[in-house]
């Protein structure tokens, strides 16, 4: 007779338990964001916008073009609509850029979508199942508890699976079980790269740009026969960029890239000390210029003091213009303390598809100092004679000292086996 006051309170306990569980389960499960499934390693991401207006512009620009070309390696794709969802810019959708080879890369296409999307996909796929074009091929397998299905063509292949109210696809299988394993870690991209998400966005745009500038750096040496400048691999560890397009119908990417200035360890914590400066050397650049790139320096004592600081922990460059400054009895400390300004990198078309890279100054205090200096050094190291040029009111002067530039603003500044200045 005690067992059944023993059932009945057993009965109690676990009914209302397995209720609990159940409901948690079928009704209360927590809605899975694409961000919260985009693995570590990824390069970049792309967020579109939900200005409709903006998308259409960037999915008939030459970028979007790019982004298609790059992923459908044909233009008869076997499943038009898989193409036409993964390349168009839904709101909230992602796309991330992953290094699968050491000369390769790939996309995964994170789409958020509804019962209707779904039931309309599955209903194509059923379609083309049943009538399959020739050639083609479909297989389902299982990793890590989700089912993932593949369709094959030729040698083109591409899996895609549903992850609750997220749609994900890839022509690489191994880039989908990633995102699988992501699913099932406390780790993503989100939260590798801390406080990005944080960072101001412009509404109304074409939508925001995502950068783990480590990974870009690996990204860009696909491209590249000798290794990327430091620049490139020690620039920051994140970068938020805003689409935007100007009044020439060309597509600007403008926003913010995040450091840690407590350490010494990217190139970004070298301007920890210096304030902004305004670009006013835009009326000296070419026309001609294929790139430009300007750093604003405020402060010249504290701007080389923390360049040397980060040298020195990165093991960069050794400081051999000190030893010949030493030996040519120059003052290199009112050289660099009295520099205040902009220092701008051009790097413009030459002859034979080769390309010569020029260095704007533009300096409110020390111009007397770098003149002087850069005279003082010329007439010490030049052998017989100054080589100099008259070219209208300018006289052009050779420092013949192999990568002058290099030795003063190194890494942010390479090259320039031969200096020519005025």
């Amino acid at each position: 007779m005690k067992r059944k006051p023993l059932i009945l309170t057993l009965g109690l306990f676990f009914i209302p338990l397995a209720g609990y569980f159940a409901y948690n389960y079928f009704f209360n499960r927590p809605v899975v964001l694409a961000w919260d499934i985009v693995p570590t390693e990824t390069v970049l991401v792309y967020e579109s916008s939900g200005c409709e207006e903006c998308l259409q512009r960037f999915e008939n620009s030459s970028v979007a073009n790019i982004i298609k070309a790059a992923a459908f390696s044909s233009d008869n794709d076997s499943l038009p609509y898989f193409s036409e969802l993964i390349s168009s810019a839904n709101p909230g959708g992602l796309i991330s850029l992953h290094i699968t080879k050491r000369d390769d890369f790939d996309f995964v296409f994170y789409v958020p979508i509804n019962q209707q999307i779904e039931k309309e996909l599955k209903n194509r796929i059923d379609g083309l199942k049943d009538k399959p074009l020739p050639g083609m091929s479909f297989s389902e397998r299982e990793y890590d508890g989700v089912k993932i299905q593949e369709m094959k063509n030729g040698k083109k292949l591409f899996s895609w699976f549903f992850l609750k109210n997220i749609w994900v696809g890839s022509f690489t299988p191994i880039l989908i079980e990633d995102v699988i394993r992501t699913y099932h870690s406390e780790e993503n991209f989100k939260t590798r790269l801390v406080g990005i998400q944080q960072l101001t966005k412009v509404k109304n745009d074409g939508g925001n740009v995502y950068l783990n500038l480590k990974g870009f750096g690996q990204f860009v040496s696909l491209f590249m026969k000798e290794a990327p400048s430091q620049v490139i691999q020690k620039f920051g560890q994140s970068a938020l960029l805003d689409i935007k397009e100007d009044d020439y119908k060309n597509f600007i990417l403008n926003g913010f890239t995040q450091d840690s200035t407590l350490h010494s360890n990217q190139i970004l914590s070298v301007f920890k000390n210096q304030r902004p400066v305004p670009f006013s050397v835009k009326g000296l650049v070419s026309n001609r210029t294929i790139m430009f790139t300007s750093y604003g320096i405020s402060d010249g004592t504290l701007f080389f003091n923390d360049l040397k600081s980060f040298n020195a922990a990165n093991h960069f460059a050794k400081d051999t213009l000190e030893q010949l400054a030493k030996s040519l009895r120059v003052d290199l400390e009112k050289f660099r303390n009295n520099f205040s300004g902009e220092v701008g990198v051009s790097w413009i078309e030459s002859k034979k598809q080769k390309t010569s890279e020029i260095i704007i100054i533009n300096t409110k205090n020390g111009v007397d100092e770098w003149l002087s200096t850069l005279n003082t050094l010329s007439s010490k190291l030049s052998i017989d004679t100054i080589f100099y040029e008259k070219y209208y009111e300018y006289e052009i002067k050779e420092l013949p000292l192999f990568r002058f530039p290099e030795k003063v603003f190194s890494p942010l500044i390479s090259g320039f086996d031969n200096t020519y200045f005025t």
